[in-house]
């Protein structure tokens, strides 16, 4: 076993340098240049333009404006739907438990992770380093409730032993019996048993370089910067061994480039560190694939190593690593990709910020134009020390002249919009997306709108990409997650009300249908969509194609659209009706050809066009006479459905 052990921290060692190798020379690199480009770091474009850096260190935000104005699209096409996730049920058995699932999974995320913050954090670093990681661990956590001294069987002793909720301090068998115990014991309450969802930067991913994506890595690791009291706890809750062993090793911590950016106090503050339990230990949580049992099969592992030391190794039950990746542009050959956002937009910014600067400097030229002296004519020293008064010998015009003006080429500021066009083109994010065009040709609102969602498409396929390779995946993981370990009830608050979860109903097949991406910056279009189809509804119920219900959930779309995620306070569904039953005040739906209907080629009141005159069972704005339709069950207060329905479209209008 410890020759086991030796060729697995060998391999692993081998892994890891590859692994920093690969980040140094790639992938940091690439990290360093988009954080100076964002933050528009005067550094960077003083050694870019070191003569024109003498005249102004003014720098352009391309790259940060763009991102800024990304952002709040993006997020909107994530979180303005009633929920983050929605799920469905494979078959009807499962609808039930997979809606339990969503509302567990929302809860989970909203409640206990913030994942606004987290998914906000994940899509912008994506957006300024090219990808961008989070990592999706599951959190157990008990604490001591209450002491007991119970007189259990034998069977109940070993049940409680196995519970996990309980902690036996002592068990003793009661004389004169046989499989009596008297069991001194605490209770374990459960105070957490959720998944935790947290933002890794890219200075602590690391991964093979050999593989096109990082599913197929044989090794990926979480690099972290920890201190031995963090060691020493996990070590007392079981999770890590050998701690003793790394703290005998105790060194200097490599710092990153990036981190160093960031901090640059870091590598000094951790050197002057005199207690042992703050000081710092690099360390690598590795999920890799390795054959332990020499049957030239590779198994999934989870190995840290701390200090050279194995401190933790188990079999990977997940079959996967935890972490998942955006990349806003795809880059099939490579999990980090070379080209972004930053990549089409740092070019654009290098040349305004050199041509801005140029300009600058025109301008300061023409401003403080130098002066041609006759130093026997003018006293030297009043020109050199820029006094008010001015020393001269005979006329002035004669001792002091100066050039001419020079002034800006005519093409300087087409230059300047053309690279504003060109910097639209390669991201997508336009003027019209930022609402700051005010001179567009063409001034009707159906025109602006076509225009926008034109200039939207970049973005709805940078929305479509990041749902389908990293939040997808992820909330597949979730569920996983859940069916693993929810072994206890759980309540969870849902709209005001408890709801209890239970393992059983957490169980099972779900497949997943996410209510995101679908249409970024067209909620408007959306919106009179919508309210069209409200407005047909009436000549379609006259075919019988339409049920109350069919209403309730296209009313409970618009107000999804318009943002509203209670639409339950606004709009109740409709009561159950018997086969067969058509709409409110409105015939049950005869078939075309039927009396009163026409078939196919035939000519029939209400068909085509809008509803008739005179037609009972609709509100007079609908054209109906206001009184109820012919036929037994109908009553007065069934015209004013369709009452609802109109003053509802108008209004929403």
């Amino acid at each position: 076993m410890e020759t086991r052990d030796e060729d697995l921290l060998t391999k692993i060692k081998a892994d890891i340098e590859a692994a920093n190798r690969y980040y140094d020379s790639d992938v940091e690199p690439l990290l360093i240049e988009r954080n100076k480009i964002y933050h528009g770091d005067k550094d960077y474009y003083r050694m870019k333009y070191p003569d024109l850096s003498e005249v102004s260190d003014l720098v352009t935000t391309d790259l940060a404006d763009i991102i800024e104005w990304s952002m709040p699209s993006l997020m909107k096409a994530y979180f303005s739907g009633a929920s983050i996730v929605s799920m469905r049920g494979v078959t009807a058995e499962d609808e039930q438990p997979a809606k339990v699932m969503e509302a567990l999974i929302n809860y989970q995320l909203t409640k206990l992770n913030k994942f606004f913050v987290v998914c906000y954090d994940w899509i912008k670093a994506a957006l300024m380093e090219n990808a961008a990681a989070i990592k999706c661990s599951w959190v157990r956590e008990t604490k001591r409730d209450r002491r007991y001294v119970e007189i259990l069987s034998a069977e109940e002793t070993a049940a409680l032993e196995e519970s996990g909720r309980a902690e036996v301090v002592s068990k003793a068998k009661v004389p004169g019996t046989d499989d009596l115990y008297k069991v001194d014991f605490w209770a374990v309450k459960l105070t957490r048993n959720a998944p935790k969802v947290e933002n890794v930067p890219a200075a602590e991913l690391r991964f093979s370089p050999d593989a096109t994506d990082l599913d197929n890595c044989h090794f990926v690791a979480h690099r972290k910067v920890v201190t031995v009291d963090y060691l020493r706890k996990m070590e007392k809750e079981g999770l890590y061994k050998n701690v003793d062993e790394v703290v005998e090793n105790l060194g200097n911590v490599r710092y990153t480039e990036s981190e160093r950016l960031n901090n640059p106090e870091i590598d000094l503050y951790a050197r002057e560190e005199d207690q042992t339990a703050r000081k710092r230990v690099e360390l690598y949580e590795c999920y890799i694939k390795y054959d332990a049992d020499d049957d030239q099969m590779l198994e999934d592992w989870i190995v840290t190593v701390a200090n050279e030391v194995i401190i933790r190794k188990e079999p990977n039950t997940y079959g996967r690593h935890p972490f998942f990746v955006l990349s806003p542009v795809r880059d099939p050959g490579r999990i980090w990709p070379k080209k972004g956002i930053g990549q089409f937009v740092s070019e654009i910014q290098s040349l305004k910020t050199a041509f801005l600067r140029q300009i600058i400097n025109n301008t300061a030229l023409n401003n403080d134009l130098p002066a041609f002296v006759d130093e026997n004519r003018v006293n030297i020293l009043d020109v050199v020390e820029r006094r008010k008064t001015i020393r001269v010998t005979g006329s002035p015009r004669d001792a002091i002249s100066f050039p001419p003006l020079q002034p800006m080429a005519p093409w300087t500021m087409q230059f300047l919009e053309y690279l504003e066009g060109a910097k639209e083109q390669a991201t997508g994010v336009t003027r019209y997306n930022q609402g700051l065009d005010a001179n567009s040709l063409n001034k009707t609102a159906t025109g602006i709108s076509i225009i926008h969602e034109s200039s939207n498409q970049r973005l709805e396929l940078v929305a479509r990409i990041l749902l389908e390779t990293g939040l997808t995946p992820f909330f597949r993981f979730l569920i996983t997650l859940n069916q693993r370990f929810i072994d206890q009830p759980q309540v969870i608050r849902l709209a005001n009300e408890a709801l209890t979860v239970r393992g059983d109903d957490v169980q099972g097949n779900f497949d997943l249908e996410i209510n995101a991406a679908l249409g970024v910056g067209s909620k408007t279009t959306e919106m009179q969509n919508m309210q069209m189809l409200l407005g047909m509804y009436p000549q379609l119920a006259q075919a019988g194609i339409v049920q109350p219900v069919n209403v309730f959930n296209a009313v409970r779309k618009l107000l999804e659209i318009m943002g509203y995620k209670n639409a339950g306070e606004f709009i109740s569904s409709p009561p159950p009706q018997a086969p067969g039953a058509g709409l409110p005040g409105l015939p049950s739906g005869p078939r075309a050809g039927a009396q009163g209907m026409p078939g196919p080629g035939q000519a029939g009141p209400g068909m085509p066009g809008a509803v008739q005159p005179g037609t009972p069972g609709l509100p007079p704005g609908l054209g109906g006479t206001g009184e109820p339709a012919g036929g037994p069950g109908n009553q007065p207060a069934d015209a004013e459905f369709w009452q609802r329905v109109l003053q509802g479209v108008r209004q929403g209008g």
